[in-house]
């Protein structure tokens, strides 16, 4: 297995079980909905945070990132009311 394959298979893997967490643990919905938002997420974030974010801005900063974005989500304030 290469070096990107393993990669993008522990990001999966990380994914689904946040996402199965958040969405089926707290919100009760189907493994099918996880299953997608744990792809999309995977697929948007590999290209987006691993090769456009992490070379530019160092692993500390890129790690950072994503965070604020979620404080400035509208989900986020959604499920937090």
């Amino acid at each position: 297995m290469s070096k990107t394959a393993g990669v993008l298979l522990f990001k999966f893997l990380m994914t689904l079980l946040f996402a199965k967490i958040a969405f089926n643990v707290i919100g009760g919905n189907t493994f099918e909905w996880i299953l997608l938002v744990a792809i999309l997420g995977t697929v948007i974030d590999y290209p987006a945070g691993d090769l456009l974010i992490l070379p530019k801005v160092g692993s500390f900063i890129g790690a950072i990132i994503p965070v604020t974005f979620l404080f400035y989500s509208p989900e986020y304030y959604f499920f937090m009311s």
